[in-house]
């Protein structure tokens, strides 16, 4: 959506600008209203089109790098989830840090997931996070430390 509103601003600065070098309205005042509105719906639509490019570039340039990533990164935290690593660790620090990457690995994923599908900025977001799962937490139970 957000680039098809740049597209149509886009369009507008060209009518515009087609309108005024054609002369088809005869007060001068309206011509420079034209112009003017021309000028700048090009300009901002133009600065839109080399963000968004810059965008696509970021996102999609090295996806399948960033998709083994995060299969990688995955793998390692279910591998320590189930194998609970840390059980026996004393001051549960390992195991807190263990749940913090987990809680970071499903936030960041739920998000990414919503946002790959939203229809303002879907198309900057590459269709690849139905691929991954969640990492349930269920069998951590990780006390606080008395005080």
């Amino acid at each position: 959506m957000l680039l098809i509103i740049v597209l149509i601003v886009l369009a507008i600065g060209i009518a515009g600008l087609m309108i005024y070098e054609n002369d088809w309205i005869k007060y001068e005042w309206i011509n420079n209203v034209i112009l003017s509105i021309g000028v700048g719906a090009t300009l901002i639509a133009g600065v839109g089109l080399v963000f968004s490019c810059i965008a696509f570039g970021v996102n999609y340039l090295g996806v399948d790098g960033y998709i083994e990533k995060c299969n990688k990164r995955y793998e390692s935290l279910v591998f320590q989830v189930e194998n609970n690593l840390y059980e026996n660790d004393i001051t549960k620090e390992a195991t807190r840090e263990l749940v913090k990457d987990v809680e970071k690995w499903n936030c960041d994923l739920a998000d990414r997931k919503v946002n790959q599908y939203d229809p303002w900025i879907g198309i900057f977001i590459p269709d690849i996070y139905d691929q991954f799962e969640f990492i349930p937490l269920d069998n951590f139970l990780v006390e606080e430390p008395e005080k």
